[in-house]
């Protein structure tokens, strides 16, 4: 008999199946028959699959069906049937249980109501827990057992242990003399066929009958087991060497040539002997997604000018959250991510963990302020792909604000020590000048004087005004001008036209911190500042990131003053400083009239205009 374990698709593409042979008599093939088996999958052959034997164990259920009979010392014995059944049981468990704990063992007794049976030992795989259970057994034994009802508790447990791949028996301790009487046979050996699971018996006594064998061949024969006779102990151990040979099975190992979805067979020869076994598959692409703890990360400088390469971090971790609908975990060949949908190397191809997690890394050292586009792409050993959801990652590049400068105090130098200090400083070339100057300005008061004391020529004229040059008109400040800020390109969400309504007003992204606030993620939280000193507006900027700019011009810690169409760059914005008349000022019409100057007036527009005094 040959039969195959469901196959197992933890490992896929790699399928295993156990083998599972026995002749007549419930041994196994030889270990050379077993290398030599021929495989094909869905009809196509499998070169050279990998054979090996490994230890899987053995689930073995003892029935004793203990009635009186035990009390009997055979002939050529010193002790009872009982004793004897007790020798072999520990035979069994010192000398042929797996060390390893891979068997499950039961002993199953009568119970003390004589209706059932209850278990002394259940699935163990200690070889010392069936010593002790069987060396402490020690009933008033009935005049009958229930063993019709043990043995169909013993297949019902059985069932319900069975897994795949492992080999199950159930060994029945008995006189057998009366087992016609008190067995269902036709009922007892349809449910162990329904299962594949061997019925042996132990015939106890000094000697077994014709008739006893009869009644054990009807258990053992229909479900390819045999029977041993123990009148000692140790006739039972060719039946424990055959367990113990099952509890070593033949383990295929190939790898599958399927890569769609379907049903298909797989088939075993050895020599005549042929099994099969159905493999289901489906298979589905895996399904991946972005497992990122957040999607807003600061890098931080040290210093106000630290380097965009030295902020922390440098490289960020991806986390990517990888899982199998199909239930067909594989290897990993390919693993990408995209960042705006350019490709970030990595270093190794990364495979998930047991929870199913990557982890990618992305080279964040030139990245600065601004929100990217995330996703990752996933390819696996059977070459089915899968693709996240782009995700957006907002970066801020922080440095700390700069230092507030102090003024260095400096002592007021003595007038006698500041007229040594400056007369030490001048040359004799310059003392020469300053003499030729003052003798320039002498001559100059002189003239001046005798200007003022020359007589009357005419009657002095009432004069108007002469108009003020631009150039004299220059250093004043119409303190009238309303000043304001336009938006020359405009962005959703930002004003174009801001007035600078008070004395100081900052500038930035954070209402709390700033008076005329943007949006715009390049902004800093407190950018800059604009202050209105004596009619006239200055320019400060606040330690940014990205820099104050006026007229092109990076500002340093000083600030600059303000004229009409000046250019400033906060980040990514850009605007025109203006300054302007108010509305009602700009609606007033101006006068034009010229004025007209007599002769005397004309004859004298080259003096300097002084007031006529009488002599």
């Amino acid at each position: 008999m040959l039969r195959l374990s469901r196959p197992d698709l933890s490992n896929f593409p790699e399928i295993t199946i156990n083998v599972l042979s026995s002749d007549g008599r419930g041994a196994p093939l030889a270990e050379s028959d077993l290398t030599r088996l021929a495989l094909r999958e869905n009809g196509v052959p499998i070169a050279n699959p990998n054979v090996q034997f490994v230890p899987v164990g053995v689930d073995i259920i003892f029935v004793l069906d203990a009635d009186q009979s035990l009390n009997i010392i055979d002939e050529g014995r010193s002790v009872t049937r009982l004793a004897t059944v007790q020798e072999m049981l520990e035979r069994y468990a010192t000398r042929f249980m797996n060390p390893s704990g891979f068997d499950r063992i039961s002993l199953l007794v009568p119970n003390a109501s004589g209706e059932a049976g209850q278990f002394l030992v259940q699935d163990s795989g200690s070889p010392e827990a069936l010593v002790v259970a069987a060396q402490s057994y020690a009933p008033e034994l009935p005049q009958d057992a229930p063993i019709n009802a043990m043995m169909q508790q013993a297949i019902a447990h059985a069932a319900e242990i069975k897994e795949n791949g492992r080999y199950q028996a159930i060994l029945l301790l008995s006189e057998a003399r009366r087992l016609p009487q008190f067995l269902d046979f036709q009922t007892l050996v349809a449910e162990a066929q329904a299962i594949e699971l061997p019925l042996f018996t132990a015939i106890l006594g000094a000697q077994a009958s014709l008739d006893e064998v009869d009644a054990a061949a009807a258990l053992y024969q229909p479900t390819r087991a045999f029977y041993v006779h123990v009148p000692r102990p140790e006739e039972a151990d060719s039946l424990f060497l055959i367990w113990q040979r099952q509890g070593n099975q033949a383990k295929i190992r190939y790898r599958s040539l399927l890569r769609q979805s379907g049903d298909y067979n797989i088939t075993v020869n050895v020599g005549n002997l042929t099994a099969s076994t159905q493999l289901n598959l489906e298979i589905v692409p895996p399904q991946l997604a972005l497992a990122l703890p957040s999607t807003a990360v600061q890098r931080q400088g040290s210093t106000p000018d630290s380097p965009l390469i030295e902020l922390e971090p440098t490289t960020l971790s991806i986390p990517v959250q990888l899982t199998w609908p199909d239930n067909l975990p594989r290897a990993i060949t390919a693993v990408s991510l995209f960042v705006d949908g350019q490709l970030q190397p990595q270093i190794n191809t990364p495979q998930p963990d047991e929870s199913g997690l990557l982890t990618l890394s992305w080279n964040v050292q030139s990245v600065n302020t601004g929100a990217y586009r995330l996703h990752a792409e996933l390819t696996d050993v059977l070459g089915y792909t899968s693709e996240t959801e782009t995700v957006v990652m907002t970066i801020t590049a922080v440095r700390p604000d700069p230092p507030t400068p102090t003024p260095v105090p400096t002592a007021t130098p003595s007038p006698v020590e500041r007229v040594t200090e400056v007369t030490s400083a001048v040359s004799r070339d310059d003392w020469l000048l300053i003499l030729a100057g003052l003798g320039l300005l002498g001559l100059v008061l002189i003239l001046l004087r005798w200007w003022l004391r020359r007589p009357r020529q005419l009657a002095p004229r009432p004069r108007r005004a002469r108009p003020t040059t631009a150039d004299e008109a220059q250093d004043e400040v119409d303190e009238t001008l309303v000043a304001s800020l336009h938006l020359v390109e405009d962005a959703p969400g930002n004003r174009t036209n801001i007035v600078i309504e008070q004395d100081n007003m900052a500038i930035g992204r954070d209402l709390e911190v700033a008076q005329i606030v943007f949006g715009d993620s390049s902004v800093s939280r407190l950018h800059a500042r604009i202050r209105r000193r004596n009619g006239r507006y200055y320019l400060y900027d606040e330690g940014s990131a990205s820099g104050t700019f006026l007229n092109h011009e990076r500002l340093g810690l000083s600030p600059r003053q303000l004229q009409n169409g000046d250019e400033i760059r906060l980040g990514r914005l850009h605007l025109r400083f203006q300054l302007r008349p108010p509305t009602a000022e700009a609606n007033a019409a101006p006068n034009d009239e010229p004025e007209i100057a007599d002769d005397s007036e004309t004859q004298n527009a080259d003096r300097p205009d002084f007031p006529d005094l009488e002599p």
